[in-house]
C-alpha cells in the first residue's frame, strides 16, 4: 500500500553493469585498457537509465492519481495554486516537513469533487509535500527527495491547537515538535492509557488533554500494534494526519482515509 518509485530489480542491474561487469572484464584482461575506461561509460549508462525511470515513474504516479480521482469522485490538481492551498496554510508542522519557499513542494492535490460535496463532509483533502535532504556525500551534491502525503479533514466544532508526534530515535535529537514556537509547549499526558513512550503532545496549554477521548487513545494504541505512527495536528479548525515521509498507492490512500476518518470521528464526538 505504501507507494515507492524504488524498483529493486533496476538497482540489481545497475550493480551488475556498473560494478561486477567492469571488474570481471579487467580481472580477466578481456581488453588491455585501464579499468576506468571500461567502467565510466557503463556507469553513465546506469545513470541515464536511472533518471529515465524516475521520469517514467513520475508520469505513472500522476496517471494513477488521475485514475483514482475518477473512481473516488475527487478532483485532481497536479500543480495546485495558492488559492487551492488555503486550508493547509495555517498548520505549523507542514513547513517543517517540506522544502521552504518552493512553490512546487506542494503537488498532486486530491480535493472534493463539487458534484459530491453534499455527500462528502468528512472526505479529506489529500496533498503531497516534498522535502529535499542532502545526504552524507555532501561534496558530491547527492540529494534524497522524500514525499509525505497529508490528509486534511475539516472539524465540525472549534478544537484546540495541538500537535501529536510519534516518538523515534531521531526525536531525541530534536524532532518536529521541538521546533514549534511559543505558545506551543510539550504537555505531559496522564490520562486513560495514553502511550507516553510512543507519542508526545505539543499544545498551547494543559487543558488540551481533556479533548482526547478514551476511544481516541484506544485507537492510537491499536495503531501502534500495527506499527502505524500517525502525526496529527490541529490548527483550531481543521485536522491533518500524515505518516512522515510516506505516500500511498490507490489502495493505500483508501485504507488511510478510512483510518484517519475513524480517528477524526473519535476526536469530534
Amino acid at each position: 500500500m505504501k507507494y515507492s518509485d524504488f524498483i529493486l530489480k533496476h538497482f540489481v542491474v545497475y550493480a551488475l553493469i556498473g560494478g561486477l561487469l567492469p571488474f570481471l572484464i579487467v580481472k580477466n584482461e578481456v581488453f588491455n585498457i585501464d579499468d576506468r575506461i571500461v567502467a565510466f561509460p557503463l556507469i553513465m549508462i546506469c545513470y541515464a537509465h536511472f533518471y529515465y525511470q524516475k521520469r517514467l515513474s513520475k508520469i505513472a504516479r500522476v496517471g494513477d492519481l488521475k485514475e483514482y480521482s475518477k473512481l473516488k469522485n475527487y478532483d485532481f490538481i497536479e500543480k495546485p495554486s495558492e488559492s487551492d492551498l488555503d486550508d493547509f496554510a495555517t498548520f505549523e508542522t507542514l513547513p517543517l516537513i517540506m522544502d521552504k519557499g518552493d512553490k512546487d513542494a506542494f503537488m498532486n492535490l486530491l480535493t472534493h469533487s463539487q458534484r459530491q460535496e453534499l455527500y462528502s463532509a468528512e472526505k479529506p483533502k489529500i496533498i503531497t509535500v516534498r522535502k529535499t535532504h542532502t545526504t552524507a556525500m555532501v561534496n558530491r551534491g547527492d540529494r534524497e527527495i522524500l514525499f509525505t502525503q497529508v490528509f486534511l479533514l475539516k472539524s465540525k466544532k472549534e478544537i484546540p491547537h495541538f500537535y501529536l508526534a510519534p516518538t523515534s530515535f531521531l526525536s531525541l535529537f530534536g524532532g518536529i515538535g521541538e521546533k514549534l514556537v511559543y505558545p506551543y509547549k510539550k504537555i505531559n499526558v496522564e490520562k486513560y492509557n495514553f502511550p507516553v513512550n510512543k507519542y508526545n503532545l505539543y499544545a498551547h496549554d494543559k487543558s488540551t488533554i481533556e479533548f482526547f477521548s478514551s476511544e481516541f487513545i484506544d485507537l492510537l494504541n491499536k495503531g501502534l500494534e500495527k506499527n502505524k505512527k500517525v502525526n496529527i495536528e490541529s490548527d483550531g479548525n481543521n485536522i491533518i494526519f500524515y505518516l512522515l515521509n510516506e505516500r500511498f498507492s490507490g489502495e493505500g490512500i483508501t485504507f488511510h482515509t478510512n483510518l484517519f476518518q475513524v480517528l477524526y470521528k473519535a476526536l469530534n464526538n
